[in-house]
């Protein structure tokens, strides 16, 4: 079927001057800006907003596990562990947001970006990090196994087996070093992520 939004011959090129097509690539152009500005960076912002009140909670509750002996009796570290799975959460979501806006594929976008010694890129390491953080309740009836052993392997990648103790703080600890634990570091590594995909796929 032949469009008749605009006028083409029928060797499919279009009849318009370069001249009158300028204005409409411009208009294009004007329009990703415009979007990437009043969409992808609120999200960003949002993000920002959220990692400060994660990192909040997430040394106040540090600086309570150091005033008590045997800070594992008292949930500290427990609870150490569900921030920062929130925090993985968070940036996975915002992941989701900006390839999806690009319409990437998944495995595409998270291959790209800083990576780590370990072989995987940071973003592939947070996205499973936030999966694990979800599933890992669930995988007693997961008969599939195939998602769990891809969790494994990143984990074992960066040197913290899921069956080890409290394995999203190793995590968090390694994807940003050598700055200090947290998520605020995080933010940095998102960036550079997201202006790749940009200068990859735009």
């Amino acid at each position: 079927m032949v469009c008749l939004c605009e006028p083409r011959c029928f060797s499919g090129r279009s009849n318009l001057s370069l001249s009158e097509r300028l204005p409409r690539r411009t208009e294009a152009l004007l329009a990703e800006t415009w979007f990437s500005k009043f969409y992808l960076f609120p999200l960003l912002a949002l993000l920002r907003d959220l990692i400060r009140t994660i990192d909040q909670h997430l040394d106040h509750t540090i600086q309570e596990a150091m005033l008590v002996d045997e800070a594992d009796n008292f949930g500290y570290f427990d609870r150490t562990e569900h921030i920062i799975g929130l925090g993985f959460v968070a940036c996975q979501t915002y992941m989701s947001s900006v390839y999806g806006y690009y319409k990437i594929k998944k495995q595409r976008a998270l291959s790209i970006g800083p990576s780590h010694s370990g072989g995987l890129t940071k973003a592939q390491i947070i996205n499973h990090a936030a999966n694990y953080w979800k599933h890992n309740s669930e995988w007693l009836f997961d008969k599939n196994g195939k998602q769990r052993k891809y969790i494994e392997d990143a984990f074992e990648s960066v040197g913290f087996p899921v069956n080890t103790d409290y394995p999203l703080s190793g995590v968090l600890t390694e994807i940003v070093f050598p700055e200090f634990a947290a998520f605020n570091p995080i933010l940095k590594i998102l960036e550079s992520w997201r202006d790749e995909i940009y200068k990859t796929y735009t």
